[in-house]
């Protein structure tokens, strides 16, 4: 058997808001870490980050809150060969 390989993003960074009464995070960037680069060449495996956000676990006002990432995807007819595991330390 051949196992599929272990994937993380980095490079995630969190946009800066006031508090709008929400747990919802904008989030830009994020980079494949662990991927073969010849199917990232190829195009053949890509990351969509198009939705991709964090959740705060409370709405409130506060620093260093931990964040559950969202919607991130792996693409292309390679995705299937890797896993995905999303960063559990980003904070807002």
């Amino acid at each position: 058997d051949v196992a599929k390989a272990q994937l993380t993003i980095s490079d995630i960074v969190v946009v800066d808001r006031a508090y709008n009464g929400t747990t919802r995070v904008e989030l830009t960037g994020g980079t494949l870490v662990n991927a073969v680069q010849t199917d990232l060449d190829a195009g053949t495996l890509g990351l969509d980050t198009s939705s991709a956000y964090g959740e705060m676990a409370t709405k409130d006002a506060k620093d260093d809150q931990l964040l559950t990432l969202r919607n991130y995807t792996l693409t292309g007819v390679d995705q299937d060969n890797y896993v995905l595991t999303l960063p559990t330390d980003l904070t807002a």
